[in-house]
C-alpha cells in the first residue's frame, strides 16, 4: 500500500521551479567539482586537463565539459536523494515537493524517468543556447497545458507547500551568489591550482624522462639528460666516440650540414610523427650538442613555425 502524502494541491509557480532546479543542480555540481579539484591536485596525473590548461579559456571550456558529463550523473544522484529524504535541496529551500498525481510517493525509477526527461527536453544535454530555447518552449507549454511534458510523462506534479515570492527572490539571490563562488573558483584554476598540477606533473616528468640516462644513441653521440620548462622540452648531448675520445666540430659546413640534419628529423618527428603531441600542446623542443668541458658546439631549435599548418 503506497503512502500517501498530505499536502494541498496548491502547484506551484514556474520561478520556484526554476531556482529550485537551478539551485539543486548548481550546489551539488560545486561540491561535484570541488572533490575534483582536490582530486587534480592531490594526484596531478590523474587531470585529463593538465597539459592543456593554460589560459582562463581553456579553464573554462575545461570547467563547462566536466558540467555537461556531471549532468547524467546528477539524474541518479537526485533521484537517489528524493526517493530516500522525500525531497531535494532546491525543493525544500522554495517550499515545494514533487509527487504523483495521486498524492503517492514517487519510486526511485520514476524520479529517474522524470529526470531523464528535463535532461534531454530541458536541460538539452547542459547546452546553453539550446536549452534557453527550450525552456522558453517548455514555459510557453505549461501555460497552455497547466503542466510540462517531464510530469505528464510520469504522472507527477510539483506541489507548494510553504513556497512565497519573498521566498523565491532569497533563493533567486543565493542561486546567483552560487554561481559567483563557481566563477571565482573556475578563475582560479589557471592561476593557482592547475599551475600546482602542472609543476607537479613536469617533475614526475622530468623523472621519469631521465630514467635510463645518459645513453648513447649512435657512435658519436650520447643523450645525457632531458629537461622540461616553460613549454619546452631540451635534449642534452654530449659528442663524444664510444672508445671514449672527446670530438671537436670546428668546420662550419659539418656544422650547418648537422644542424640541417637534425632540423629535418626532429622537425618530422614534432610535426607529424611520434613528438606531435609536444607541438598539439605548444611544446618547443631545443637540441644541444655540448663538447668537452661543457662547450656548447651546435644548438638546434623546434617549434610550430617549422611545421606546414
Amino acid at each position: 500500500m503506497s503512502e500517501t502524502v498530505n499536502y494541498s494541491n496548491e502547484k506551484a509557480g514556474l520561478w520556484s521551479r526554476f531556482f529550485a532546479r537551478s539551485l539543486d543542480i548548481t550546489s551539488i555540481f560545486i561540491i561535484f567539482f570541488c572533490f575534483l579539484l582536490a582530486l587534480f591536485i592531490l594526484y596531478p596525473s590523474s587531470n585529463p586537463f593538465h597539459s592543456t590548461l593554460n589560459s582562463q579559456m581553456d579553464a573554462n571550456a575545461a570547467g563547462y565539459c566536466i558540467f555537461i558529463l556531471f549532468l547524467p550523473f546528477y539524474i541518479f544522484i537526485d533521484a537517489a536523494i528524493c526517493s530516500a529524504f522525500g525531497n531535494n535541496f532546491g525543493n525544500k529551500l522554495l517550499g515545494i515537493r514533487v509527487i504523483s498525481d495521486d498524492g503517492s510517493k514517487i519510486s526511485f525509477s520514476n524520479f529517474v524517468k522524470r529526470n531523464f526527461i528535463i535532461y534531454i527536453s530541458c536541460l538539452t544535454f547542459g547546452l546553453p543556447l539550446v536549452s534557453t530555447i527550450a525552456h522558453i518552449i517548455n514555459y510557453s507549454k505549461y501555460k497552455k497545458t497547466g503542466t510540462t511534458i517531464w510530469d505528464r510523462n510520469s504522472k507527477t506534479l510539483v506541489i507548494s507547500y510553504g513556497s512565497s515570492n519573498s521566498r523565491t527572490a532569497l533563493c533567486a539571490i543565493l542561486y546567483f551568489v552560487l554561481e559567483i563562488i563557481f566563477s571565482i573558483i573556475g578563475k582560479s584554476i589557471p592561476e593557482n591550482n592547475y599551475k600546482y598540477s602542472n609543476n607537479s606533473y613536469s617533475y614526475s616528468s622530468n623523472q621519469q624522462l631521465n630514467s635510463g640516462l645518459p645513453k648513447r644513441i649512435d657512435d658519436v653521440t650520447i643523450l645525457s639528460s632531458i629537461v622540461e620548462k616553460n613549454n619546452g622540452y631540451t635534449y642534452n648531448y654530449i659528442l663524444r666516440k664510444e672508445n671514449g675520445e672527446d670530438i671537436f666540430i670546428s668546420d662550419e659546413n659539418i656544422i650547418n650540414r648537422l644542424r640541417q640534419s637534425i632540423t629535418n628529423d626532429f622537425s618530422k618527428r614534432y610535426c607529424y610523427g611520434d613528438l606531435k603531441t609536444l607541438k598539439e600542446l605548444g611544446y618547443s623542443i631545443t637540441n644541444i650538442y655540448r663538447e668537452r668541458g661543457n662547450a656548447v658546439a651546435l644548438e638546434v631549435y623546434i617549434d610550430k613555425s617549422l611545421c606546414n599548418n
